[in-house]
């Protein structure tokens, strides 16, 4: 895959290894020598020139804009993957990780990934290395959660415009003082998304069988370690601490924070997660529905380039 004309070292290979090489035909060969005239190539960096036998090569890392991550590939992914095309499978050892786009935008190249298993510590450990290894620019992570038992209806969609954990603390005889660990989501794809408000939820209820109405909050979350089936628990044990608070999940702390360490802070975040239930008398009924509303409106950000 390695050609050299005009004194410039060129690598072919990524782009050769795209091409399906059937048999080798009259067809294949022209499409081999299109691609050679299209002069779509990486750069080779040579490090040492002088010593022709020692050269060392660097190759241009792949990068990516976009990466969408969830906790669970049931439901959560397979909702995005309704509205998306995937490309091809990346190499990795660890992760599912697979390239595509959404259908309404084809031009914008995602990384589509869900955890292995959940929580807020395995979501930050693979939003580091995704971040690390494809320098993402935003990473949004759609899915599900518990609602304020108060404010929210099953399907609502809440935008994190905050997130905070509530587990953390000191204990001492019969009390737990708390040590709140808490990041910000301050961009302007959240202002974005405001502006469009009535406009996702418009589309949310044209493309549901049975036209249902959500609405959309942009409110703190709670991110814990624990499922939550309790009645009474959201008001004493979340509202105590973030009054504002709106819904609780298990991964975005792993994911925000990560995205404050890696890529020196340079890649955003967007938590776009769903109400499934409301932390208590649990139950999965509408677990696909919360699904849903959660993918559609992050479809609705690339079909509107509002990402």
């Amino acid at each position: 895959g390695y050609i050299c004309f005009n004194k410039e070292n060129k690598d072919f290979s990524k782009l050769l290894r795209s091409i399906y090489f059937g048999p080798v035909t009259e067809e294949t060969i022209n499409e081999i020598e299109e691609v050679i005239n299209s002069k779509v190539y990486q750069k080779i960096i040579k490090v040492d020139v002088d010593k022709a036998t020692n050269v060392k090569i660097e190759m241009e890392k792949e990068e990516y804009d976009y990466a969408i991550i969830t906790a669970l590939e049931d439901d959560e992914m397979d909702k995005i993957l309704e509205v998306a095309t995937i490309e091809k499978e990346l190499e990795n050892g660890k992760y599912f990780i697979r390239k595509g786009y959404f259908n309404s935008n084809p031009n914008k190249k995602i990384l589509f990934v869900s955890q292995n298993f959940t929580g807020f510590v395995d979501s930050a450990i693979l939003t580091a290395e995704i971040i690390s290894k494809y320098k993402i620019k935003l990473i949004i992570m759609p899915g599900v959660l518990g609602g304020n038992p108060k404010k929210t209806n099953f399907g609502d969609v809440i935008i994190a415009n905050k997130v905070f954990t509530i587990d953390k603390g000191k204990i001492e005889k019969d009390n737990f003082n708390y040590e709140i660990e808490s990041s910000n989501i301050n961009n302007r794809h959240i202002n974005k998304i405001k502006s469009n408000r009535q406009k996702i939820i418009d589309y949310i209820r044209d493309n549901h069988s049975e036209n249902k109405v959500i609405d959309i909050h942009f409110e703190p979350i709670a991110c814990v370690r624990q499922v939550i089936n309790k009645v009474g628990y959201f008001e004493e044990n979340i509202l105590s601490i973030e009054r504002k608070a709106i819904g609780v999940e298990m991964e975005s702390y792993g994911v925000l924070r990560a995205t404050e360490l890696a890529n020196e802070g340079k890649t955003n975040v967007l938590i776009i997660k769903s109400v499934m239930d409301k932390t208590e008398e649990k139950g999965d009924n509408y677990k696909k529905f919360a699904s849903f509303t959660s993918a559609r409106t992050v479809e609705y950000l690339f079909k509107e380039n509002l990402v």
